[in-house]
């Protein structure tokens, strides 16, 4: 009987390339699937708070919520639990449809309440009676499929986590626009007035539409 053949060292090395190459080819594929299952999560979650905030205005008189509590706003649809601002206030939002996982700020205690999805305040309205950004109603949108309600927001400041800021919104504490609108590489998630989501490219958002910047933000009247 044959003694049992065994690898040579040059088969053994010529087993070990191939296996490199296989995994040098399918590590970029491997890596462009888990960025698109994070941006599709993320995406199911601005989903949901769109549902949320339909819900909202249909008891509130076609109201939209504020920018500046949205989440608070919206708690009762979302996850129920919070019914004083205090407990919302240090309540984490980690693994909840607020967040938005590839927020670096995610998770920070100081930070709990910011998930990273946004909300376009400038528009949309800010605070009560507020005369630069009021609160909206349902039918004072024209543009509703063109109008962004909310969105990732790809920030350096954790405070600025939970709303977006138009193209030509400059203020100082706003973040460069170098990076904004690219939280899923070459863009984001948003959540439009008429209720859909899609993702969205930077150049998209951020050139605007009709020489308008701020089209997608806050429209030319």
């Amino acid at each position: 009987m044959d003694s049992e053949r065994k690898f040579s060292l040059i088969e053994l090395l010529v087993v070990i390339t191939i296996i490199s190459i296989l995994v040098s080819i399918l590590l970029p594929s491997l890596s462009k699937a888990r960025k698109k299952m994070r941006q599709t999560h993320c995406l199911n979650n601005q989903k949901q708070v769109m549902l949320c905030i339909s819900l909202y205005t249909t008891e509130n008189n076609d109201w939209y919520p504020l920018a500046i509590y949205y989440q608070f706003d919206l708690e009762p649809y979302a996850r129920g639990q919070y019914k004083d601002f205090s407990s919302w206030m240090s309540s984490p939002y980690k693994g909840t449809i607020f967040e938005c996982i590839e927020n670096p700020n995610l998770g920070e205690a100081i930070n709990s309440w910011v998930g990273g999805i946004g909300m376009n305040y400038e528009y949309m309205g800010f605070t009560e009676h507020s005369p630069t950004s009021p609160r909206q109603k349902v039918m004072s949108i024209d543009e509703p499929a063109e109008t962004i309600m909310i969105g990732d927001s790809d920030y350096d400041k954790a405070w600025n986590l939970k709303y977006i800021y138009a193209p030509l919104n400059t203020a100082g504490f706003t973040p460069d626009l170098s990076i904004r609108y690219q939280m899923h590489g070459k863009g984001a998630n948003y959540g439009w007035v008429d209720g859909h989501v899609s993702m969205e490219s930077r150049s998209k958002i951020l050139n605007g539409k009709n020489s308008s910047a701020n089209w997608y933000f806050k429209r030319e009247k």
